[in-house]
């Protein structure tokens, strides 16, 4: 088949883009979506990586399920479970729901990095969440809306365009092809230089947890409130997170670690 000519028909990605999103129905009437992408993109490599052996079913591996990945001369078809981008409304209803989503993408990065692979990309807009069981109470009438405590929420990282995948310590410093928008992207990433492309995952992240609890406390939510009060060294791990030194950020399981030590575990006494 000429794909050039049935470009517009199937939605395919043209020379300049990346990737092209479309959705579907698999045979079950479950919704998923087919991401098309260039046959020499980094992208579908890295996610056929996480999805294959025992890394598909490993409970660490924070990526959307792979269906299936098609191979069709010079574009590869990506079908995935199809998750949502709505995790941040409305703001977490409790704070162990909110510490569970944290942790959750602590546990991700971990399983990435011992893997060799840096997201390169993190911001809010890339992480997604599975809403299959959700019951949200009615909004109207709740002034601290139900819905993240209401079901096991399980949070993803998604778009790898930018990833990195080595296991050489010699590319632990990386020049960006691109990086995350300005609000989450590291002092070092817009510089176009080389970078510790581990630690900028680190700022990224760090940016999105300060970016969602910055938010709930302008919305005078209760429940960011009562996580600063409960869990005040959560705030501290924001902090050294966007270190604008990148040598003293904590690794990923260093921060896991003060996450489980420090901030859960004193949440829950």
């Amino acid at each position: 088949m000429n794909w050039d000519t049935h470009r517009a028909f199937f939605n395919l990605p043209s020379p300049q883009m990346k990737a092209k999103v479309n959705a579907a129905l698999d045979p079950h009437y479950r919704m998923v979506i087919i991401k098309a992408v260039p046959s020499d993109s980094s992208k579908w490599r890295i996610i056929d990586f996480l999805s294959s052996g025992a890394r598909r079913d490993d409970p660490r591996n924070h990526t959307i399920p792979v269906v299936e990945i098609i191979h069709a001369q010079q574009y590869v078809f990506i079908v995935q479970a199809c998750w949502d981008y709505s995790w941040v409304f409305p703001p977490f209803d409790s704070v162990a729901s909110r510490l569970e989503w944290c942790h959750q993408l602590f546990t991700g990065l971990c399983f990435m990095h011992e893997h060799g692979i840096t997201h390169a990309d993190i911001h809010s807009g890339n992480v997604l969440w599975n809403h299959d069981g959700a019951r949200p109470s009615y909004f109207l009438q709740d002034p601290c809306p139900k819905l993240h405590s209401t079901f096991d929420a399980r949070y993803a990282y998604i778009d790898f365009g930018a990833a990195v995948h080595s296991f050489d310590e010699a590319d632990r410093h990386w020049t960006p092809r691109t990086y995350p928008p300005e609000e989450y992207a590291a002092p070092e990433q817009i510089l176009e230089i080389p970078i510790d492309r581990f630690a900028a995952d680190i700022y990224n992240l760090g940016r999105v947890m300060e970016k969602e609890m910055y938010n709930s406390m302008k919305q005078q939510h209760p429940v960011a409130h009562e996580m600063l009060k409960v869990a005040h060294a959560y705030a501290d791990l924001i902090r050294v997170m966007i270190s604008e030194l990148p040598e003293e950020r904590p690794s990923a399981q260093q921060a896991l670690a003060f996450l489980q030590k420090k901030v859960i575990a004193r949440a829950q006494t």
